[in-house]
């Protein structure tokens, strides 16, 4: 119940104000919103963006990429599904991979991560935000098991 889930949260140092609850839907509703793990898997990337068809339509987000790491691992330890921590785990090495083209390039790109991939994409165009690097960072101790605290 989401009273339960919010003593849950509570317990666990999380205040339960910022538990939000997706509104219940019939069933094929329901299940739709596990679609984006799933589709990775399938497609082997994620785009930028998707219309309400799940249809991509631009360059993938290494920040949104791996932020969807993190989120696939807190429901793998959520719900036991291996679908999750594949999916985590595919993305993760997806991001160790773009990250090691930067080290075929000038050594002040070696160690970043681009905005987009590719690098000419819509979001951080040409550029490696600090905060690219955070996020894969904190994708790479989800994979050991180690979750961040909220």
């Amino acid at each position: 119940t989401n009273t339960r889930m919010r003593q849950m949260a509570e317990a666990s140092g999380i205040a339960p104000h910022r538990i939000c609850f997706a509104p219940k839907r019939p069933n094929p509703q329901h299940l739709a919103r596990y679609r984006l793990a799933d589709l990775f898997l399938r497609n082997g990337s994620l785009a930028g963006r998707y219309n309400s068809n799940w249809q991509g339509s631009e360059s993938s987000i290494t920040t949104g990429c791996a932020q969807m790491a993190i989120v696939w691992s807190r429901l793998f330890s959520l719900t036991g599904e291996e679908r999750y921590a594949t999916a985590r785990d595919t993305m993760v090495s997806w991001l160790i991979a773009v990250q090691r083209t930067l080290a075929l390039g000038p050594k002040d790109g070696h160690g970043a991560v681009t905005g987009s991939v590719p690098l000419w994409g819509r979001y951080e165009k040409f550029a490696c935000p600090n905060w690219a690097t955070k996020y894969v960072a904190d994708a790479l101790l989800c994979v050991q098991g180690k979750l961040p605290s909220f």
